[in-house]
């Protein structure tokens, strides 16, 4: 035989194989399926506190909102936020007494937000031409205590609450936390 061709072969066989055996695979697959498992709870606990904080947000979205449009409008306006109708729903109307039937600025489904329990259900905050609350200071809680009770009580949930004060300023506050030691806190 030729020296190169000997050569050639023993080049051929030394080269290391490409890819992954299946114990390899199937040990990765097993160390990632463990992981998932011990995320998951966390995972479903995240998402449930990700909604209830979305649906306040909304919430102080449509306050600061029906306030803007009494102000740019310079007339009453009325926000009706109410999880008990059929469909739930929050609407911002103009409310001028003697101008005729009330004008809708914006009605917004709270279908999404139904699954929440807020205290109280349904709310109605007038706002008058500058930018004031004449049906006085609000305070709502939201939460979901079907998956679990406020992380306050114990849960896991971790509530929120949005305060409307007289002047018209509306924040989003945690009920966990002071307001005293965290200007997160209620």
């Amino acid at each position: 035989m030729f020296p190169s061709l000997i050569v050639r072969k023993r080049a051929l066989r030394s080269k290391p194989a490409l890819g992954f055996s299946l114990i390899e695979v199937m040990v990765v697959v097993a160390i990632l399926a463990i992981l998932f498992a011990f995320a998951a709870p966390t995972f479903g606990e995240y998402t449930t506190n990700t909604r209830v904080r979305a649906a306040a947000e909304a919430l102080q979205s449509d306050l600061v909102l029906a306030r803007n449009e009494a102000l740019k409008r310079n007339q009453r306006v009325t926000l009706t936020y109410d999880l008990t109708t059929t469909p739930p729903l929050s609407l911002i109307q103009t409310t001028n007494p003697g101008a005729g039937a009330p004008e809708d600025v914006r009605r917004r489904d709270l279908t999404e937000e139904s699954f929440l329990v807020s205290t109280p259900a349904n709310i109605v905050v007038t706002f008058d031409s500058l930018g004031r609350v004449t049906t006085g200071a609000v305070a709502l809680e939201m939460s979901k205590p079907s998956k679990s009770a406020c992380e306050t009580a114990g849960g896991k949930v971790r509530c929120m609450n949005v305060v409307l004060t007289a002047t018209g300023a509306s924040r989003m506050c945690d009920p966990k936390l002071t307001y005293a030691t965290n200007t997160r806190g209620c």
